[in-house]
């Protein structure tokens, strides 16, 4: 028998001690667990519903239709709805999407030309899928005429013709532009240009066709705005100072067209300025027209003035006329006005410029020296009223009538004693030889201060006549109302007439002077 040292028996106890340990905690374990069972683990979670959208990006051209499919996964309910944009089923502005998916593009372009086709589960409201749909345009437009002229005040109708593959709205947005601002004219919904009437600076427009259904398609036209009216004016070669004058435009404008007729007038002269130029009644705005102007009493100094003709149309189409204000007899009357009780008076002073004899003859409303109806001219002074019977009075009283006149106010006129440029010679048959007098019937005999239409003949070199006597001889006379009227010498004399061979009464007879027929050969005297 072999004898163990003491080491070789520490270490059999030792491994002896960690095998009886290990059966222990084997035991315990077995004991703790032999009346327990192990849960089962929980069922996996339900595939999650997945949207797809096919095509997932595409172009659709405007108007035009595109076709969107919806694959639905992990769910037996396949069913979705569409929408444009978060707009269920789309609409006009974005485009249409019916529930078997086909888009119909919008007939204008959108803001921005981007829309998102969206399909939700029928399943899932929160599962979805989008396509992204660029919608485009392939619009051309062309313009007839591509550049017009047009004149002042006319139209010019432009077209445009607007050619696409697709079916985008077709409407065409007019305007107009340029340098002239809001002077250029006007154009209407269908294309139709007006030009305006008064030509711009400059004369240059642009008128833009624009397509509505994609804004960034447009074409442009230039227009010129011409002006060929012509203007010219007819003025007399020479006025007498203090008389009148017509000068007449006459504006002639280009058939189709319709410029401004208002004309502007002004004078002026190297020798005056303003009103001592001469005065115009009245601006007119008549394409032929006549305006009349009232020479100063006296001549400036040169005598020439320029009248200036500017149409509003075109400032550029300026018309000129020159004439000489001739110096002649005027007379101007102080005060002008005047406003008197009944019998009350006032001092007229009148002055006569460019002769040396001053003298005048008064007349009120027409009637020499006046009457008590209308008022008298009387000396300075008296009382009761002595009539002015001499022609050298420049200065004089006018009493009014004790009761207002039917024509009110009245006018008091000086008229010059020596008028050279108003004076003939006529050779009457009859007068006056120290005592000895031959009067003559139906030959007329004027009085100092009296006003009459005249009708004269003369042979060369001689004297004037009067034609036909008491024939020719129209007195003037202003009746209550203070209308001229006329009535003819003869109306008084019993004539011959040669058809029936009698001597007949009956000829004009206060016939107002507006309803006289004139001939050629008549005149207006103031006799003295």
């Amino acid at each position: 028998m072999r004898s163990l040292s003491p080491s070789n028996g520490r270490r059999s106890r030792t491994k002896t001690l960690v095998f009886i340990a290990l059966l222990v905690e084997a035991a315990w374990t077995l004991s703790c667990t032999a009346g327990s069972v192990s849960p089962s683990p929980p069922p996996p979670p339900p595939p999650t519903i997945a949207v797809v959208v096919n095509p997932m990006n595409m172009s659709v051209l405007l108007g035009n239709q595109a076709t969107f499919t919806a694959t639905v996964t992990n769910t037996g309910d396949t069913a979705v709805s569409w929408s444009v944009n978060g707009v269920p089923g789309g609409n006009a502005t974005l485009g249409t999407i019916t529930s078997a998916g086909m888009y119909t593009a919008p007939l204008d372009t959108p803001s921005p030309a981007t829309v998102q086709v969206t399909a939700t589960s029928h399943a899932d409201a929160t599962k979805s899928g989008t396509g992204t749909l660029a919608i485009t345009s392939d619009i051309a437009l062309s313009l007839t005429p591509n550049r017009a002229s047009v004149e002042l005040g006319a139209t010019q109708a432009f077209q445009a013709a607007l050619t696409t593959s697709a079916h985008p709205d077709t409407s065409i947005r007019w305007s107009l532009s340029g340098p002239c601002a809001s002077g250029c004219g006007s154009v209407d919904a269908t294309g139709t240009y007006t030009a305006p009437r008064i030509l711009p600076s400059p004369a240059i427009a642009t008128m833009t066709a624009q397509s509505v259904a994609d804004p960034s398609k447009q074409i442009s036209a230039a227009v010129a705005i011409t002006s060929s009216f012509s203007l010219q004016l007819s003025a007399p070669s020479s006025v007498p100072a203090g008389g009148t004058a017509t000068i007449v435009a006459t504006m002639t404008s280009v058939p189709g067209s319709n410029p401004s007729t208002a004309l502007s007038w002004a004078l002026s002269g190297p020798g005056c300025s303003g009103g001592s130029c001469g005065v115009l009644s009245a601006v007119t705005t008549q394409s032929a027209s006549g305006n009349s102007v009232a020479a100063p009493s006296g001549a400036p100094n040169p005598n020439t003035v320029t009248v200036t003709v500017t149409p509003q149309a075109d400032p550029s189409k300026t018309a000129q006329g020159t004439f000489a204000i001739q110096s002649g007899v005027s007379v101007s009357v102080s005060p002008s006005t005047a406003t008197l009780a009944a019998n009350h008076r006032v001092v007229l002073n009148a002055q006569v410029n460019s002769t040396s004899n001053t003298g005048v003859m008064w007349s009120v409303n027409g009637i020499a020296g006046g009457n008590t109806a209308f008022g008298q001219i009387c000396a300075v002074g008296s009382n009761p009223c002595q009539p002015v019977t001499s022609t050298t009075t420049s200065q004089v009283d006018y009493l009014a009538p004790g009761a207002i006149p039917s024509a009110n106010p009245v006018s008091a006129t000086a008229v010059s004693a020596a008028d050279s440029t108003k004076s003939a010679s006529i050779r009457m048959l009859g007068g006056s030889i120290g005592s000895l007098h031959s009067r003559i019937e139906g030959v007329p005999a004027f009085r100092a201060g009296e006003e009459a239409y005249v009708f004269l003949w003369a042979r060369e070199g001689e004297p004037f006549r009067v034609l036909g006597w008491s024939q020719g001889t129209f007195r003037i006379m202003k009746d209550s109302r203070g209308i001229e009227r006329v009535t003819q010498d003869s109306a008084a004399v019993p004539l011959f007439d040669p058809r029936t061979r009698r001597f007949q009464h009956g000829r004009i007879r206060n016939l107002p002077v507006s309803c006289l027929v004139f001939h050629i050969s008549i005149f207006y005297f103031l006799f003295s």
